[in-house]
């Protein structure tokens, strides 16, 4: 898909043959799987989008996004939803949630985030890969009365540390366990272990 251009994929499967490469902007509504390779160049967007249904793309093997992602609504109150279902989401770039219309916005995925993650609407990390975490060595900023919940898995500090900005919160679930390999930074108004086991 080239700079400038548009690709919008209004449910249905693309599949493991094809080699999706993103220069531009990719729009998602309803249930879409891509099951071949998904490359992300800077610039580039990739956009979930509840439209009248809840929206769900499902990546079947992990990929690093270059550029930005982004989890919305656009018509209705819908929940949109990215899933990675093996391997590695590797953020390189910027995922951003926006409160659109309205819904709740999850990633299920093994999330790697050596860059910056926008929480502007309230974001649930379900890591569900074999071995689940959410490893932070970028920032996760997350707004004014928004929440970013980690649900399951791992949260691990990278060596280099990671910060987490802004006036929102961050809760750690109960099964959680945290990592720390490198100082953890935060100015959050409120950072909840819920539970958790600090290591």
């Amino acid at each position: 898909n080239s700079s400038g251009k548009t690709l919008t994929l209004n449910g249905g499967t693309v599949g493991s043959g094809v080699t999706v490469d993103n220069s531009g902007t990719i729009v998602t509504n309803g249930t879409s799987t891509i099951s071949g390779t998904l490359t992300t160049q800077t610039g580039s967007t990739l956009r979930t989008a509840g439209n009248g249904a809840t929206a769900i793309l499902t990546a079947a093997n992990g990929f690093t996004n270059n550029g930005t992602i982004e989890l919305t609504a656009t018509s209705g109150a819908y929940n949109s939803t990215l899933t990675v279902s093996s391997g590695q989401l590797t953020n390189a770039g910027t995922i951003t949630t926006l409160t659109g219309t309205g819904g709740a916005r999850y990633i299920n995925a093994d999330l790697v985030n050596n860059s910056t993650i926008d929480v502007n609407a309230s974001l649930t990390i379900n890591n569900s890969a074999t071995t689940p975490k959410l490893t932070n060595s970028g920032t996760i900023s997350i707004a004014s009365g928004k929440t970013l919940t980690v649900s399951s898995g791992q949260f691990i500090t990278g060596a280099a540390g990671g910060s987490l900005t802004g006036s929102g919160t961050m809760s750690i679930g109960s099964t959680i366990t945290v990592t720390l390999n490198g100082d953890l930074t935060s100015s959050l108004s409120n950072l909840n272990f819920n539970g958790a086991t600090v290591n």
